[in-house]
């Protein structure tokens, strides 16, 4: 049972630093353009990455899979936030800076969340599932009505 809980807590850190690494990047560089949103991507792969083998690696437990474990994790949920974060941004008119703080101090409460309450990371992969699927769904309803009959 304790790995499991060892594993959940990596999986919270790994998902708070890849949120919190797109939010940094969307910021720092002007928005959630396509440069950005690679970048950003990228660098949350590596910091969940180090941040599960660091949860891992205080637990006492063999680390090295909390690399491959930490990436994907971490690179999904910058996915997901990148456009969570274009969709803000594209309604609030330009406000990156608010947007930001709020997904940051989300990212904050996460990471503090899993590292007290592990089974909360399993709560926050499922909520970023729903929310990025949801997305998903409404760009492909968006041009539905917008086929040209010739």
């Amino acid at each position: 049972m304790d790995l499991i809980l060892d594993i959940c807590r990596g999986l919270g850190l790994a998902l708070a630093a890849g949120i919190a690494a797109a939010t940094v990047f969307a910021l720092v560089l002007g928005g959630t353009a396509s440069p950005a949103r690679r970048i950003g991507v990228l660098l949350a792969a590596i910091g969940g990455a180090l941040a599960f083998f660091a949860a891992l690696d205080a637990a006492e437990r063999t680390a090295w899979p909390g690399l491959f474990l930490g990436a994907p994790a971490a690179a999904w949920a910058a996915t997901v936030i990148n456009g969570v974060i274009a969709g803000a941004e594209g309604r609030a008119g330009g406000s990156l800076v608010g947007i930001a703080l709020i997904v940051l101090g989300a990212a904050l409460l996460l990471a503090a969340a899993s590292a007290l309450l592990p089974p909360v990371a399993v709560l926050a992969a499922a909520g970023l599932a729903w929310v990025g699927g949801s997305r998903r769904g409404r760009d492909a309803e968006k041009y539905e009505g917008l086929r040209v009959l010739r």
